[in-house]
């Protein structure tokens, strides 16, 4: 196993060097992704659930770029309605960045459990304490952050589930949709004042060891040849 602070450092350098390749050299990475979770036995039930959350950000840049980037028209014909070359590779590019990005986060937690990504979280900040940031604190917002994450979901099923469609028939759309998020407003503050005080076990880093190294420079080597020759 690779130890958790390389792994998040091989993360950010994936994150890093897709943004420097074409669309298709990101479609290649992106497929690769995918194999390399099913060759895992890993499924693709978490990446789907990230995918599906982010689908209105695709469509949003999609938009975006098809719509006002000018340039040379793909249809010639409909000029003033029609795409342009550079809105549509620009576009699809920023997707697949997204998507690689998506795909890199879903094997990451899938296969570094919790403990071990905070601990590898808490090393990777280690040199902010020459800047006089407490990582100490740092880790334990994190760990508060995780800690009740799971709890304010529920929460919030609870309340959308109380706020059923007949509501919405009566109120409105709009009105129904503010009656919700005010009720979960209500529900997650609610759940915060009442919640017991828990206790915390910072993560502990261990030290790196030479497979952890070796491992690390074979699984950069490829990431590193890609920022090289990237455009």
């Amino acid at each position: 196993m690779t130890h958790p602070v390389l792994r998040l450092v091989l993360f950010i350098g994936l994150c890093l060097t897709a943004a420097r390749l074409s669309w298709f050299a990101l479609a290649a990475m992106w497929l690769g992704l995918i194999g390399c979770g099913l060759g895992l036995g890993s499924g693709l039930g978490r990446l789907g659930i990230l995918l599906r959350r982010s689908r209105w950000l695709f469509v949003s840049i999609l938009v975006f770029y098809l719509g006002f980037t000018p340039g040379e028209p793909i249809l010639p014909a409909v000029s003033f309605w029609s795409p342009s070359v550079v809105g549509v590779e620009q576009g699809t590019r920023r997707v697949l960045v997204l998507l690689v990005i998506i795909t890199a986060v879903s094997l990451l937690l899938r296969y570094t459990p919790r403990p071990a990504l905070l601990a590898g979280l808490y090393g990777l900040a280690t040199p902010l304490r020459w800047v006089g940031v407490a990582r100490d604190r740092l880790a334990v917002r994190l760990l508060l952050t995780l800690e009740y994450a799971a709890s304010i979901d529920k929460t919030l099923a609870q309340a959308s589930q109380d706020h059923n469609r007949t509501n919405a028939v009566q109120e409105g759309y709009l009105a129904h949709l503010a009656a919700k998020a005010t009720d979960a407003y209500t529900s997650v503050l609610s759940a915060g004042q009442q919640a017991e005080l828990i206790e915390l076990e910072l993560p502990r880093v261990g030290r790196l060891r030479a497979v952890d190294l070796v491992s690390a420079a074979l699984l950069g080597a490829p990431l590193a040849i890609l920022w090289w020759f990237a455009p």
